[in-house]
């Protein structure tokens, strides 16, 4: 590849915020920006659209003043979740990539998939606002369950876990169910009287911006201390997100394989205890016995970056999947991504 001015820009846009990333092909990151939610199933389109814009125009315009060529996008876009809602993603991205440069565009779980692994073929599970999980093999071929929200069955996600451990807390405390510690650390962390004083956060005109899912990392406070509840609900959130991840890598894997199995999303990597992850691990390793789990130890946008320099190499196709016959290898080299796990979630332009 010719490194001489070229440049990559990945985007993470996730249900609670947007991350992009403008980085050279050695790894080296040259801005960051971040933005609001970008899941059109949540925010609508045009919120979405204006998310992704607010973090791709300032990266575009600091390569131009840096005399850098963006050759290629990887976009991880939330809410990718079937093929009528690529069509509508695409149409959000489309107007703002540059005539004739190539792009990637995935569920941005897939983000964590290339970013946890040498060459994107494995099995991610991600539990952040909501829950997903997707694999790739090496022929290209993808297998995905979740993603659409506890309507279809889905669970997992933080606000999955905050609402359960809200209905434990108000159980626990009337007496229908056993007593938990959740009640107290809720009232106590939110600042009310009483825990239905909160109704009013989730009203469509409430002054107060809440999203439900920030309660998760209170319940690993409560779990952290040996609260049973906590820790019933944060085993039984890892046992399902364990049945996922076994269940997507037995459409693609044989159980004697190496198994790269990556756990990301902001419960999985900065969760306070184990407890979800011991669970997910145990789950998929009672029928892949060699699989390699790995806690993501960067942040999921790197991943947007190595999925444009494997579009920009010719790897990967516009859905991400690796095209056939693609030369299969560690890429790009560790020095590469090293650069990149640089980037600091809190450096902004």
């Amino acid at each position: 590849m010719n490194t001489e001015q070229t440049a990559f820009i990945g985007v993470d846009a996730g249900g609670t915020k947007t991350a992009a990333l403008l980085a050279t092909a050695d790894g080296t990151v040259i801005a960051r920006k971040l933005s609001g939610p970008a899941n059109y199933q949540s925010i609508g389109r045009e919120g979405a659209k204006s998310s992704l814009r607010a973090a791709i125009a300032p990266l575009l315009a600091e390569a131009a003043q840096r005399g850098l060529t963006v050759v290629a996008f990887g976009f991880g876009v939330s809410g990718l979740d079937r093929p009528q809602d690529r069509e509508a993603i695409r149409e959000q991205v489309q107007p703002l990539v540059p005539d004739d440069v190539p792009f990637v565009l995935v569920n941005d779980t897939f983000c964590i998939l290339r970013a946890g692994t040498p060459d994107g073929v494995g099995v991610a599970v991600v539990s952040g606002t909501g829950p997903n999980t997707v694999a790739w093999d090496a022929t290209g071929r993808e297998a995905r369950i979740g993603g659409l929200g506890q309507e279809f069955g889905d669970y997992g996600g933080g606000s999955d876990i905050a609402a359960t451990a809200l209905a434990a807390a108000r159980r626990g405390r009337d007496g229908r169910g056993p007593a938990t510690a959740l009640y107290d650390h809720l009232v106590e962390h939110l600042e009310v009287d009483d825990l239905v004083d909160i109704a009013d956060w989730f009203f469509p005109d409430s002054p107060r911006a809440f999203h439900q899912a920030s309660l998760a990392p209170l319940v690993f406070d409560v779990a952290a201390r040996g609260d049973e509840v906590a820790l019933g609900i944060l085993r039984n959130a890892g046992q399902e997100l364990g049945l996922c991840a076994r269940l997507t890598a037995e459409k693609l894997f044989q159980s004697d394989e190496e198994l790269h199995l990556v756990m990301g999303g902001s419960l999985l990597q900065r969760g306070r205890i184990p407890v979800m992850r011991e669970a997910i691990v145990a789950a998929v390793s009672a029928r892949f016995p060699h699989t390699m789990p790995v806690v993501l130890g960067v942040e999921p946008v790197c991943g947007g970056v190595l999925l444009a320099m494997d579009r920009h190499l010719g790897l990967r196709g516009e859905n991400g999947r690796m095209r056939p016959g693609a030369a299969l290898r560690p890429w790009p080299e560790a020095e590469v991504v090293a650069r990149l796990s640089m980037a600091e979630e809190g450096d902004k332009q």
